[in-house]
């Protein structure tokens, strides 16, 4: 077997895993009853606004792994990807590249972000930017903001932002720190889900998640999928 692609999931903590089945991102069969299912991330609806939340503190980590899954996805469809974060940034972008993302196809825009309450505004302005142009079907936004209050999103904006989704038909998938308790990040969301890191196993950690609300009527549950931990990190 062939040795899988590295993927950078902690915000914080430098921590790195490794899709176990063979060639990168996925499921291990093997692990979920020997079915052919696909984690939701690979199949996001489009036309639609989509939160991925996590709790805070170090369950916040599954939030990249699974929005590095939905650019994967997305490439492997040859659909363009965008990355949207605040300045300096937290992703590493070469453990993308090592797990088998296209850096030259995925553009990193890193926004100086406002102050306060306004401190969403400008990367959700270059979201807004970015579906203009038509060309892109997955926009990933991170917001979640390095202090403990949670970003707030203007209606106006909001409103923008799930309209150029619906018309140029990408998706929009915003990143946020709260727990599923909390109120999503705006009624523009269609689909919310809670993203989950636990142990599965030595070395073996999985990524799932439940969906909180989902608006779309589709279904949005899937697969598990596992990663292997860095040295240290068993």
């Amino acid at each position: 077997m062939a040795r899988p692609h590295a993927l950078f999931v902690a915000r914080e903590g430098a921590l790195r895993a490794d899709a176990v089945v063979q060639g990168g991102l996925g499921v291990d069969p093997a692990s979920v009853g020997g079915r052919a299912v696909r984690p939701p991330f690979e199949a996001l609806p489009s036309g639609a606004v989509v939160e991925v939340c996590g709790r805070p503190g170090r369950g916040a980590f599954a939030q990249t792994t699974w929005a590095a899954g939905a650019v994967l996805a997305a490439q492997r469809r040859g659909e363009p990807a965008a990355w949207i974060e605040a300045r300096p940034g937290a992703v590493f972008a070469p453990d993308l590249a090592e797990h088998g993302i296209d850096l030259a196809a995925l553009p990193f825009v890193r926004v100086p972000p406002g102050r306060g309450r306004r401190w969403a505004a400008p990367l959700l302005r270059a979201a807004e930017l970015l579906l203009r142009s038509g060309g892109f079907g997955l926009v990933v936004v991170d917001l979640r903001p390095p202090g403990p209050a949670p970003p707030v999103v203007a209606p106006a904006g909001a409103a923008r932002l799930s309209a150029l989704a619906r018309r140029h038909r990408s998706c929009v998938l915003l990143l946020s720190c709260k727990d599923a308790g909390a109120p999503s990040l705006g009624p523009m969301v269609g689909l919310r889900l809670l993203a989950r890191r636990t142990r599965h196993a030595f070395g073996v950690f999985a990524v799932s998640s439940d969906v909180v609300r989902n608006k779309l009527g589709a279904p949005a549950a899937g697969a598990v999928a596992f990663f292997r931990g860095p040295h240290g990190c068993f």
